[in-house]
């Protein structure tokens, strides 16, 4: 009877660490926090001192999808975006006017602006999470 009563206590233990382990890790994973195109974003981009970060997407793009569960969930991009930009998302198809204004006819596309609208530089298409630290870090 008393090994049952230290088996239920060790299992009791490995779940609870186990449960701690999960809720930490979490706990403190970073999300992007995207914003709309809009003048607070670009008034923010400038107060903080940093680059707006524009992604051209479309909701029928299969390869903007696969940015979005895959390349923008990564650790490291989301670290150097939190860090070096402002995020700003777009659905060129909702939002022409700003596709038209920067010339996205191609997604995904992403485009580094200054918080003035200048544009800084730019890629399309499908980027890994790799290739996009590395647009990142520039």
């Amino acid at each position: 009877m008393q090994f049952k009563t230290v088996q239920t206590k060790t299992i009791a233990r490995l779940f609870l660490a186990f449960f701690l382990t999960f809720s930490l890790s979490t706990a403190f994973a970073e999300d992007i926090n995207w914003h709309s195109y809009s003048k607070s974003a670009f008034a923010e981009a400038k107060k903080q001192h940093k680059n707006v970060l524009l992604f051209g997407m479309a909701s029928w793009c299969p390869w903007c999808k696969k940015m979005k569960s895959n390349v923008f969930t990564d650790s490291t991009v989301v670290s150097l975006i939190n860090q070096k930009y402002v995020p700003v998302m777009i659905d060129i198809d909702k939002e022409a006017h700003v596709a038209d204004s920067y010339n996205i006819s191609v997604v995904p596309t992403n485009i580094i602006l200054s918080g003035d609208y200048k544009v800084i530089d730019s890629k399309t298409g499908y980027l890994s999470a790799s290739e996009m630290a590395s647009f990142l870090r520039q």
